[in-house]
């Protein structure tokens, strides 16, 4: 605590002593909800850290200092304790114990914090933030579905007679403590953009069991040729085709890949896939970040995206039954996060990299988007199919000698299923210079089983400058 109060008093001083602003923020945000109370013996997996992590935090201290390209930014999330949120105080966000109504702080923070250049031809980020790679919402390689990522990341943009020509490389770094030894992915693409159509391919190399080495971490490397044990890669290739207002694109990422010639006990068929469009129906003006929102803060890829007015979109996505996975917990595509929770003491819960639900899974999203410069409204549908199989599932059968192993159905997603249907509108108005107001309900459908939550919050925002 004594460590936590002397960053809060530095903060200060920087305000004060040239910096550029102080922002601070409170946002209470209230929720009529269905979902069951859990017991102190539960223990949170992906699911509850994906719900409890779509509440904004109560509140937010932030420091920002920017020269002309560069920024230097972090926050302090003042957040309402997991353990508290699943065992009954997810009534609201306010930061208090799951057994009185004393004041109890989430202390695992911060979770967001971060140096980023950018001019017109390159990016330049450091840090902990959200990142996405991919053209869609999502991607197989890094999605802004995970709660942030510790990372270095650069690209660079070049205009030519033909096109523009891009690259971008990152290294992201997993909890040692929660991996079980070190865990480290890199990736870089190479791109072109003539037209309407973007076009990259790119690899990424998880390193698992031992720190990279400048074999690993070469940015000009192919991985799949340096045979480097202890490594884990993946080849993708992604495109976009713009014409007017609609957009289409997709990804394509390749784990593994059998040949007839392969032994039967070779790594079987491993991939995922993803293809969606987007129409903008209307054009007008882009919602005004507040930055009282991890997303605000995201750092994605340069796509073509169509920003503001009215949209629709859809997307599908599919991984396959061995997406992912190896035969050594350390070898999977996950991202474990360790939670230094109350109730149960610390709690590790494994994220993934990419694709939010693993493999062996399908999600289809239609989204209908209207935004202007004071306003957004987001009406979303996402149909969500999860195999029997998953990332837990046995990397080959251990009771097959003979044969092979690997005897799931290797497409997927592995029978029987899981279906979760969810209907949502998340609507964001700002009142006045300081004020938002957050009105958003949601239904899902589960197992036969409806779950509600309607959420309605009233941020406030001051800066010192």
């Amino acid at each position: 605590m004594r460590a936590k109060l002397c960053v809060l008093v530095l903060l200060l001083c920087a305000v004060f002593m040239g910096g550029t602003g102080l922002i601070v923020s409170v946002f209470p945000v209230f929720s009529f909800n269905s979902y069951v109370h859990e017991s102190t013996d539960h223990k949170p997996d992906l699911y509850d850290l994906y719900r409890y992590l779509s509440y904004p935090p109560f509140s937010l201290i932030s420091l920002s200092i920017s020269s002309g390209n560069t920024r230097a930014f972090v926050s302090m999330d003042l957040r309402q304790e997991l353990s508290a949120f699943l065992l009954g105080r997810d009534w609201s966000n306010l930061p208090i114990s799951a057994d009185s109504f004393a004041p109890f702080i989430d202390p695992n923070f911060p979770r967001l914090g971060y140096l980023h250049h950018q001019n017109d031809y390159a990016v330049i980020s450091i840090g902990r933030r959200k990142l996405g790679w991919g053209p869609g919402e999502h991607s197989f390689s890094l999605s802004t579905a995970a709660p942030y990522f510790d990372h270095i990341w650069l690209e660079l943009h070049n205009d030519t007679s033909f096109g523009e020509i891009f690259y971008g490389f990152f290294t992201v770094a997993s909890d040692r403590t929660a991996s079980g030894g070190p865990k480290t992915t890199i990736g870089h693409k190479y791109g072109l953009e003539v037209g309407g159509l973007r076009l990259c391919f790119a690899e990424q190399n998880l390193v698992y069991g031992t720190y990279p080495d400048l074999q690993d971490l070469g940015p000009f490397l192919i991985f799949h040729h340096t045979y480097q044990s202890l490594s884990n890669v993946i080849g993708f290739i992604m495109a976009e085709y713009s014409l007017g207002p609609v957009r289409i694109f997709g990804e394509f990422a390749l784990d593994d890949f059998r040949l007839s010639t392969e032994s039967k006990r070779s790594n079987p068929h491993g991939f995922g896939w993803s293809a969606g469009f987007d129409v903008q129906l209307m054009e007008g003006s882009v919602f005004e970040r507040t930055g009282l929102f991890d997303e605000d803060h995201a750092l994605e890829s340069r796509w073509n995206r169509f920003s503001g007015g009215l949209r629709f979109g859809y997307e599908f996505y599919h991984s396959s039954t061995y997406m992912y996975n190896r035969d050594e917990e350390i070898g999977k595509y996950t991202n474990p996060l360790r939670l230094n929770l109350f109730w149960t003491n610390w709690t590790t819960i494994d994220t993934f990299y990419g694709f939010p639900y693993g493999a062996d899974a399908q999600l289809h999203t239609a989204k209908l988007s209207w935004e202007s410069l004071k306003w957004k409204h987001l009406l979303k549908f996402e149909h969500i199919v999860i195999g029997a199989h998953g990332i837990d599932g046995d990397y080959g059968n251990p009771d097959i000698v003979e044969g092979d192993p690997f005897d799931q159905d290797w497409y997927g997603p592995v029978e029987p299923v899981t279906r979760i249907s969810r209907l949502s509108l998340d609507s964001r108005i700002t009142l006045g210079k300081d004020l938002l107001l957050l009105v958003s309900p949601s239904l899902a459908i589960h197992a036969g089983e409806i779950d509600f939550d309607i959420r309605v919050g009233l941020a406030y925002q001051i800066v010192f400058r």
